[in-house]
């Protein structure tokens, strides 16, 4: 079985083959270069799992991802890398020109969740400071 070492190792060298058959004969924008070369690649694997069954393409790969966490890999492994890697990819000029634009995104993205119609309602999830029972949108329902 391959260890996870192997698979990352893997994957990197297969999406910098992809990006650079892309740069070299594509020329379409990374992102959009991998993610179709990426989905071809997925394709192929399909195909060939259905055209040779013969050949177990999924099987090892399939028992493999079933051990994983992925909330947790993704929260406590992945996450800082990709807001790493997209914060190299911020135009720093264009964002001077859009900062009322994101800083009013910003803004309501935390109030809204945060409001006292959503923290008093007792909806569902939500964490309620008032006191119980709170006669809210959803309290009649109940």
């Amino acid at each position: 079985m391959l260890s996870i070492f192997d698979i990352v190792a893997g994957l990197l060298t297969l999406t910098a083959v992809f990006a650079w058959l892309n740069h070299r004969f594509l020329g379409l924008p990374n992102n959009a270069g991998l993610l179709l070369m990426g989905l071809a690649a997925s394709l192929v694997l399909v195909a060939l799992e259905v055209l040779v069954p013969q050949v177990a393409v999924f099987g090892e790969l399939e028992s493999f991802i079933e051990k994983i966490n992925f909330s947790e890999t993704l929260l406590d492994g992945m996450l800082a890398f990709l807001l790493f890697a997209s914060a190299l990819q911020i135009n720093l000029l264009t964002l001077r020109d859009r900062a009322w634009a994101v800083g009013a995104m910003a803004t309501l993205g935390v109030v809204i969740p945060l409001s006292p119609w959503r923290l008093c309602s007792g909806a569902p999830g939500s964490f309620s400071p008032c006191p119980s029972p709170s006669p809210g949108l959803w309290y009649s329902a109940r």
